[in-house]
């Protein structure tokens, strides 16, 4: 094979790749090494701005799907793209740890930089209708919050046998309810006989039942639809609520009791609200779990938020597109005991996926 700047042509289509080695966009082969190297879009929109011309939409296009296509890890046969949507979020949450960890004025910095992160990306992705940004997000919080307590804040034993057995139960009960969301999304079925109470999706090109609406991000109808949870990456309808419900709630009752537990280690003593403006920790770790314990408090109180506005809607008799819509569900209103006696036995909920 010979080299030109980063590309490096096929002399046989029998040339494995090397980890670091990859196919770009051009159909050429090129290298990691390679990332800043021949870019013909970058050239001449830098020559464009130096003379003064015009730069056309398409030369940014370009700058942007090359970025995209060389932003890759390496993998055996071959480098793998990863996604700034994937990447970004990945490493945010461990970062912004070690940087909270350096001193109380990092930690402050760090907790205002989650927000504005987050107001970027809903800004960035405002037109990218399927992204995994919040998902990944949500990943990366639980991985890094879950090894910051379990080896730091446990290996300390200030801490009972069952307190920690208190948090297993309630993480392993918003895991299981969060596999259960995921597993089961109520997506309509497609059918050419329809009843009288349906009406047509045209986006689907198909009848839907009544009180089921679309959802752009899964591309298909959802029965009893609320909305599209970004966080777990799928739409919370009839089929889900309930281990939705439940997964708020052991989620928040677990990031409250790790935020309690976490800081009780890292600042021993009387609790107070100012405890942890005046309190900082000898180590690095424990500077690292006390960020940890403030970030776990702020998805509690998210987490709680969204319990909240759920148990409303359950108490109307109402989903989320039939308030954000104002329309009002058929049938005469039954009142709230009726309505969460539905919800509690699953009255309303629809019938299992057929297995495909």
């Amino acid at each position: 094979m010979a080299k030109n700047g980063d590309k490096i042509k096929m002399t046989s289509d029998q040339d494995p790749l090397c980890c670091c080695e990859y196919i770009n966009i051009d159909g050429e082969r090129s290298h990691l090494l390679a990332l800043c190297c021949d870019c013909e879009a970058i050239d001449d929109t830098v020559d464009r701005w130096l003379k003064g011309v015009a730069v056309p939409e398409s030369s940014y296009s370009k700058i942007w799907s090359t970025v995209m296509d060389r932003l890759r890890i390496p993998w055996s046969g071959g480098a793998r793209q990863c996604p700034w949507e994937v990447l970004i979020p990945a490493a945010t949450v461990p970062l912004l740890m070690l940087f909270a960890s350096l001193s109380m004025a990092t930690m402050m910095c760090s907790l205002a930089i989650i927000p504005l992160i987050l107001l970027i990306s809903r800004v960035v992705l405002r037109h990218q209708p399927k992204s995994l940004f919040y998902y990944i997000w949500t990943c990366s919080s639980f991985f890094t919050l879950f090894y910051i307590f379990e080896f730091y804040v446990v290996p300390t034993l200030l801490i009972s046998f069952y307190e920690h057995l208190l948090f297993a139960a309630l993480l392993a009960a918003a895991l299981l309810s969060w596999y259960r969301v995921r597993s089961r999304r109520g997506f309509c079925q497609p059918s050419s006989a329809a009843d009288a109470a349906d009406t047509f999706c045209e986006l689907c090109e198909a009848a839907r039942p009544a009180r089921a609406f679309h959802c752009v991000q899964c591309e298909r109808c959802v029965l009893l639809r609320d909305h599209h949870c970004a966080w777990l990456d799928c739409c919370v309808g009839g089929a889900n609520q309930r281990p939705f419900v439940v997964g708020l709630a052991s989620a928040a009752l677990a990031m409250a009791q790790a935020a309690w537990l976490t800081v009780a280690c890292v600042c021993p003593g009387p609790l107070t609200p100012w405890l942890v403006l005046t309190c900082w920790p000898d180590s690095t770790a424990g500077a690292a779990a006390l960020f940890g314990a403030l970030y776990a408090l702020v998805c509690a109180v998210l987490c709680s938020a969204v319990l909240a506005h759920q148990c409303l809607l359950i108490s109307l008799g109402q989903t989320g597109c039939e308030r954000r819509r104002q329309l009002t569900p058929p049938g005469p209103p039954v009142g709230l005991l009726v309505n969460w006696y539905r919800f509690l036995t699953g009255r309303d909920e629809p019938a299992p996926e057929p297995e495909h």
